[in-house]
């Protein structure tokens, strides 16, 4: 195949790219008619807001005002369609956890990982690479059931709420403590449990053992040189 053609045909085709354009479009039309909805139901401004013994409060002026200060600063991005509807209910839980632990962490965890090679001898490693495997598994397993299982789900709900009845209910107790909000939370156990005793602890454990037989020795050479003085040797 010539150069050209080869450049040509990498990379992705036509059809991707107007998928994603696709996409992107309906989200936003999407959005669109979720922020008309809310519009909609806005609560009414009152004109004025009296005391007990009848002195003003606050006015309807004062409301939009004091809007216009949150809008101004962005002191809160939630109910708008470049918050995406989710600040402040689980769906930001949702999020956060997939893209700290989701991305960061298992940026960590394979730093980690690396350290641990660079410190072991290849016999060592043989042994300490099972636990290793076994943390890959629990960790990700482990988070993809508790964004399945308990945040992402609550966050639906979370957020329906708030389209239905405003922020201030599906913030309020009387929701968060509602049955199906319950054992929603509840459900994220076992993903925790997982998260735990099959992703944390065989990592701790590879760590230690990692520590433990390499105190007092010097760093193990690279992989690729280990194999290079074997093959010198043979």
């Amino acid at each position: 195949m010539a150069e050209g053609e080869l450049s040509r045909s990498s990379g992705p085709g036509p059809r991707w790219r107007y998928a994603a354009l696709g996409i992107v479009v309906v989200e936003f039309i999407v959005l669109g008619w979720i922020a008309a909805n809310a519009y909609s139901i806005n609560s009414p401004i009152p004109d004025k807001v009296v005391g007990p013994a009848g002195q003003v409060v606050f006015t309807g002026a004062d409301i939009i005002a004091g809007q216009q200060v949150f809008l101004r600063y962005d002191l809160m991005d939630n109910g708008t369609l470049w918050g995406h509807y989710e600040a402040g209910t689980n769906l930001t839980a949702n999020h956060a956890h997939g893209a700290m632990m989701g991305v960061f962490g298992m940026l960590a965890v394979a730093m980690l990982v690396f350290v641990l090679r660079q410190m072991s001898s290849q016999e060592n490693w043989v042994r300490t690479q099972k636990y290793v495997k076994v943390s890959f598994w629990g960790l990700n397993i482990g988070l993809g059931l508790m964004l399945a299982l308990s945040l992402f789900p609550t966050g639906v709900l979370q957020l329906w709420d708030v389209i239905q009845n405003g922020y201030w209910h599906g913030r309020s107790a009387a929701f968060l403590d509602s049955p199906i909000m319950s054992d929603l939370e509840w459900a994220r156990l076992p993903a925790d449990a997982i998260f735990i005793v099959f992703g944390v602890v065989p990592l701790v454990i590879a760590t230690v053992r990692t520590y433990l037989h390499s105190k007092g020795k010097p760093l193990a050479a690279a992989p690729a040189a280990q194999d290079k003085e074997t093959r010198h040797a043979g």
